[in-house]
């Protein structure tokens, strides 16, 4: 079916997407003949074995068939016996082969079957691959019916069923009887008893509250209450839990967490039933979820394959009424963590309903449903369930002989197994696979997408089928297209662009060509060739032209060469070529300069600058603007540019760019000029220049100013360097301007390039200076020069008289002075002395004299140091004593004192240094006199000797220390103290005999000795 869409005046023709290839299930290759009752397994080799049962007419059959590849085949050999609802039980062995055994079972034809005790074994020949039936002995008892399941433990454990020697099928008598099957020597060994008989019933494999793997069997009875039985060693045990109700014909199985289930059956009221439970080694049996279909006779397929498997399960068809069949089937889903009981959902319907059905999966992982009763029937057929969704595609219209873009079919797995895709192909010229593979395995859910491309060779409709092989099934999707031939024609054969600047972006649309057809046509690209200078802008990649409507062409021009473009643009729709020509000229605005120079040495001081012109030329067809030049060199700040920007450069004409160079060292300088321009070419010139410096170079190692005195002297070295790497300088004389009275300590010296020498400058002042002086060096290359701070002070002449005096008198010491000096009117000193036995008071004049403003002036002592500030009244002007220093003679140990007499710091004049000595007479037998001076220290001690208290008496008025040590001089007590009078406690010191110190400044000025008495 097709439909028609029209939009504005362009026909759409647009085909149904039916799908061809959707998840279903699909009949296969029937069985050779009609079964049921029949029983199948999947084998180790991926092939499915089905076997024995009963034919359209009644009979059972001795039939074995392997499905493989969608083909029925015999086995080696057919069944030994002819049986039919007989069980069959695969074990996997521990090389990975599976073993089958066919186990008991109906014999005859309608209206007179009997039971059979027969077992049989089917194993694979590995060398032939061939499998083969061989008979391994008789069950205890024959029966259809039974119920067989392997136990993991060595031995398939066979139990109940039905025993008859004729009439009709499965009307023998249900029987209590079990035994066991030992795979691996083939031994039927007889077990006890059931305690009830049973058949239709479901053998399953648990594992017990002991851990252990064990066997039960349900249901079944002739009873209405059902009964569990557990496999005890072999012995049979009904004291379990009984089912919740009756379920013949159910499905029993172990799952794979090792329960055991039954689901669906016929329950106590003879009716198929939807329900199912569950067994609980710890309470008996539970409910699980209901199915949505009440069934009995119906195969439970586990979705695992020989490398695959899943925690899901099938019911597949089965009976529904007595007098009815479904073709139903619903997933079971074991329990998880988020759903604790399982659940069951609806699966695609089968094709044909029925029951007595057998399912198994192949070596494709897909289900295989075979045989079973429709219609009160046996039937032959066979269905495999298709798992993929693909889409149908339609690549709707295309020029006959253009091919469309990449279409995709997308093929999804909607199956719980991966499958593998087999054999892509077309079956069309005119559809072609573009990423064809020869399989690919697609996961649960997984995609995979095929790649299609249409190429039309015929107008009208277009179709062919997609196939690919799954299993023994071929899906097919189905693809279609439209074929149109179009009417084309040239609106623009050429297109000039005129004169275009070169290197400059150019776009011009026009239209190019005209669909004349009454088909939309797709023009599939347009191309330029060659492509020098034109490009496409739009479109890019195909577009679509409606009917009466036409194709614009935006072209880019961007010429690079100063030269005539012709091109050609070639609009493509399928075969088919339209030509437009393609024009224009490229124009060129630019400057040059000079090439670059070589490189230059030129007689330039480090500092120092020059010009450098530089010649810029315009030899193209447009004026160019100097906008900005930008300079890069091996040394900032050395190249800088003098001219200001813009300049204008007309064609045929030059300008001048001036820069200025400043020598920061005598090496090779490089630079890059760049003249920034409007024009379509960069301009750059090179530039390099060798600066030599002649120049002597000072190192002088003085930090701040340098102060000396008139009539003294100060040493100091100089470096002198040579910067130039090329000239060897010859130093002639060393001058200093600004100081008189100077020497060096070498006469002509040579320094060789790159190289330093050390001078020593004496500077030995006669007058004074303020501090503007330079250092000259004459050389052979010229003279340099360096800038000093050195002032020559006035110098202060003074001198101290030696003098005499005695212990608590005063005396003045008078200073005298020997210059001539009259230009400052504060001076600062220093008096050092010994403070134990001199003791400075004041500045007084002498004899009358007025030198010293001495209500001014100002004292200041430390211990052994006096500072002194002097404010001068007036100078002498011949040698004179012009003030002195009133002194107290203290009582002390020394008999001496050295007075020294000298400049303080930062003082305005310069001040020689003059020392004296003061003798000192004893009185009246020294310390022990009644007679002290003024600041003479006096300690002490009462009572002597003493108990608990101490009196302390002393005389000075500054913070003092008093100590008492024992005998072994070890300090035993100490204080420091401000007053004169003090109390000590004495009252934890042991007898004995102490020296008390009074120590001042850490120096001990007094010691006598105490007792202590206890």
């Amino acid at each position: 079916m097709k439909y028609l869409l029209l939009f504005g005046i362009t026909l759409c023709v647009v085909w149904s997407s039916a799908q061809t290839t959707k998840p279903e299930w699909k009949p296969v290759a029937s069985l050779p003949l009609p079964l049921s009752g029949h029983k199948g397994v999947s084998l180790h080799t991926g092939e499915v074995l089905v076997c024995g049962g009963v034919t359209s007419n009644g009979a059972a059959t001795n039939s074995s068939y392997i499905f493989s590849n969608g083909i029925w085949k015999q086995t080696g050999n057919q069944l030994l016996q002819a049986r039919a609802y007989h069980a069959l039980v695969s074990v996997k062995q521990s090389n990975g082969e599976s073993v089958v055994f066919a186990i008991g079972g109906y014999s005859g034809s309608a209206g007179n079957y009997a039971s059979v005790a027969s077992v049989e074994v089917l194993r694979y020949d590995a060398t032939t691959r061939v499998w083969q039936w061989r008979s391994v002995g008789n069950l205890p008892i024959a029966a259809g019916n039974c119920a067989a399941y392997y136990n993991k433990h060595g031995y398939i454990v066979v139990s109940g069923g039905r025993f008859q020697t004729g009439g009709a099928l499965q009307s023998g008598t249900a029987t209590a009887v079990t035994s066991r099957i030992n795979i691996a020597t083939l031994a039927i060994e007889k077990l006890s008893d059931m305690a009830t008989p049973r058949s239709e019933h479901t053998t399953a494999m648990i594992v017990s509250a002991t851990n252990d793997s064990t066997v039960l069997s349900a249901c079944g009875e002739n009873v209405v209450t059902p009964a569990t039985e557990i496999l005890t060693n072999t012995t049979w045990d009904a004291r379990a839990n009984p089912p919740q109700f009756q379920q013949r014909f159910a499905a029993g199985f172990t799952d794979r967490a090792n329960i055991a289930r039954m689901v669906g059956g016929i329950d106590e009221t003879n009716k198929q039933t939807n329900r199912g439970e569950w067994y609980d080694v710890k309470s008996g049996w539970r409910l699980m979820p209901r199915m949505q279909t009440p069934r009995a006779k119906f195969p439970m397929l586990h979705i695992a394959g020989v490398r695959d498997t899943t925690n899901y399960y099938m019911a597949i068809g089965g009976e529904s009424t007595t007098t009815s069949s479904t073709a139903e089937c619903e997933l079971f889903s074991l329990p998880t963590s988020t759903n604790v009981n399982g659940i069951w959902e609806p699966f695609n319907q089968l094709v044909n309903s029925g029951y007595d059905k057998i399912a198994s999966i192949d070596t494709f992982n897909l289900p295989v449903v075979s045989g079973g009763v429709t219609g009160n029937r046996a039937v032959a057929s066979v269905e495999v369930f298709q798992p993929f969704l693909a889409n149908d595609e339609n690549f709707g219209q295309q020029e006959i002989g253009g091919e469309t873009k990449r279409h995709v079919v997308k093929v999804e797995n909607t199956w719980l197994l991966p499958v593998m895709i087999r054999n892509i192909r077309i079956q069309s010229a005119e559809f072609r696979l573009t990423n064809a593979q020869d399989s690919i395995v697609l996961q649960a859910n997984g995609t995979f997408d095929i790649d299609v491309r249409f190429r039309p060779n015929t107008i009208g409709n277009r179709s062919a089928l997609l196939l690919f092989d799954v299993g023994a099934m071929t899906d097919t999707v189905r693809l279609e297209g439209v074929g149109i031939k179009s009417s084309i024609s040239v609106l623009t054969s050429l297109q000039d662009f005129l004169v275009r600047k070169v290197k400059t972006d150019t776009t011009i649309c026009f239209y190019a060509i005209r669909n004349d057809g009454n088909d939309t046509t797709v023009v599939d690209s347009v191309m330029i060739s060659p492509a020098d200078g034109f490009t496409v802008v739009s479109p890019v990649g195909s577009v679509r032209i409606p009917p009466k409507d036409s194709l614009q062409l935006c072209v880019r021009f961007k010429p690079q060469q100063r030269k005539l473009y012709n091109e050609g643009a070639l609009v493509h729709i399928a075969d088919r070529q339209y030509p437009v020509t393609l024009t224009g000229q490229g124009i060129r605005a630019f400057i040059i300069t000079q090439a670059t120079l070589p490189c230059d040495t030129i007689a330039l001081p480090v500092g120092d600058s020059v010009k450098i012109p530089l010649q810029v030329f315009n030899t193209s067809d447009l004026p160019v603007n100097i906008t900005n030049v930008t300079i890069r060199s091996t040394l900032a700040n050395t190249f800088a540019v003098r001219t200001i920007t813009p300049v204008r450069v007309n064609p045929g004409s030059s300008a001048q760019i001036i820069l200025n160079f400043t020598a920061q060292r005598e090496s090779e300088e490089r630079a890059t000029v760049q003249f920034i321009n409007d024009g379509d070419t960069v301009c750059i010139t090179q530039l390099c220049i060798t600066p030599r410096n002649r120049t002597l170079k000072f190192n002088v190692p003085l930090t701040q100013a340098l102060n000396v005195c008139v009539g003294d002297s100060t040493t100091f070295d100089i470096v002198l360097e040579n910067p130039s790497a090329f000239d060897t300088l010859r130093v002639d004389s060393i001058r200093v301007t600004g100081v008189n009275g100077y020497t060096r300590t070498t006469n002509q010296i040579t320094i060789l390039p790159r190289r330093s020498t050390q001078v020593t400058m004496v500077i030995a002042p006669t007058v004074s200076s303020n501090g503007n002086s330079s250092i000259v060096a004459f050389t052979n290359l010229g003279s340099s020069s360096y800038s000093l701070n050195v002032t020559a002070q006035q110098s202060m002449n003074l001198a101290v008289s030696n003098a005499s005096s005695s212990v608590a008198s005063s005396i003045t010491i008078p200073i005298r002075r020997s210059d001539a000096i009259t230009s400052f009117q504060t001076s600062k000193h220093i008096m050092v002395y010994n403070g134990s036995v001199l003791h400075p008071r004041a500045i007084i004049n002498l004899n009358g004299k007025n030198y010293i403003n001495t209500a001014t002036s100002i004292i200041q002592q430390e211990y052994g140091k006096t500072h002194l500030v002097l404010n001068w009244n007036t100078h002498p002007t011949a040698p004179d004593d012009v003030f002195g220093v009133e002194c107290d003679v203290l009582r002390g140990d020394d008999t001496q004192s050295q007075i020294t007499f000298s400049s303080d710091t930062n003082n305005t004049v310069c001040t020689n240094t003059a020392t004296a000595l003061l003798d000192i007479q004893q009185l009246c037998g020294g310390r022990n006199s009644l007679i002290t001076s003024t600041n003479a220290m006096v300690m002490q001690l009462m009572p002597n000797p003493v108990s608990n208290q101490l009196q302390l008496y002393h005389s000075n008025k500054q913070p003092v220390q008093f100590v008492i040590r024992d005998i072994l001089g070890e300090i035993v007590s100490q204080i420091t103290t401000n007053a004169t009078t003090q109390t000590i406690d004495v009252s934890m010191l042991p007898a004995g005999i102490y020296y008390c110190s009074l120590q001042q400044n850490g120096t001990i000025q007094l010691t006598q000795p105490i007792t202590i008495l206890r």
